[in-house]
């Protein structure tokens, strides 16, 4: 019996998003652990326009000192929740349509990150690429909620396509975890947690972390209403 061996999966590298409002400090953080685990994939922080213009010369800064990488960048948007600089992102990149348009993504999967995530596994951004060419939705561990895709998340851009959406429309931050763990868990092989890949959560709501501060009190102020609408 003659046996063929089965063709390697290719590694979906991904473009990695990274919202934040009001932490350049906590961009800081990220980034030197992401430089020491061995990030090799690029991507944009998201940042709203009232806090870039505010902190302006911290942001900069970031750039001009060698904090983010070259295959980075600073996007200014309109909106200030996380979920709407998301999905201001995707329609911008996208023309806002739902369906396939010229070069709907900058890459064949799309990353999803935090500025209070802290990276701890070796190689975690090439390691969740490998994991979305088998899943079209894959998430890190957290470090705390061991089985919740509550850590960095990665989609097959496709995935995104057929949603129109990358954060569901009417959340702004809070239970979009959930929204997408119940999407999948209608679509039999639509997710894997990765648990072994881990960027810990520093969430200071979980008693994780600094107090919290200016952001996630607003944060917080609408998870009732975010919950709500999930």
């Amino acid at each position: 019996v003659t046996t063929h061996p089965e063709p390697p999966l290719m590694n979906l590298s991904p473009f990695f998003l990274l919202p934040s409002l009001g932490r350049p400090q906590s961009l800081r953080r990220f980034f030197a652990h992401a430089k020491q685990t061995g990030m090799v994939a690029g991507g944009a922080v998201l940042l709203n326009r009232a806090d870039y213009l505010t902190r302006q010369p911290q942001y900069d800064a970031m750039g001009a000192d060698g904090t983010l990488p070259a295959n980075w960048k600073l996007e200014v948007l309109e909106t200030n929740t996380l979920g709407g600089k998301l999905n201001e992102w995707w329609r911008a990149h996208t023309n806002g349509q739902n369906e396939a348009v010229a070069n709907p993504c900058p890459a064949s999967a799309i990353g999803i990150l935090q500025d209070d995530l802290i990276p701890r596994t070796p190689a975690w951004d090439t390691l969740l690429g490998a994991a979305v060419a088998r899943h079209p939705f894959v998430s890190s561990g957290d470090g705390i909620n061991h089985d919740r895709a509550t850590g960095a998340w990665v989609f097959d851009c496709g995935l995104l396509q057929a949603t129109g959406w990358i954060f569901p429309p009417t959340l702004h931050h809070i239970a979009a975890d959930d929204a997408w763990e119940t999407l999948a868990s209608l679509v039999p092989g639509l997710y894997a947690h990765q648990p072994r890949v881990v960027l810990d959560h520093r969430n200071a709501q979980w008693g994780v972390g600094a107090r919290p501060d200016a952001t996630t009190i607003s944060i917080y102020s609408q998870a009732e209403w975010d919950r709500g609408c999930a």
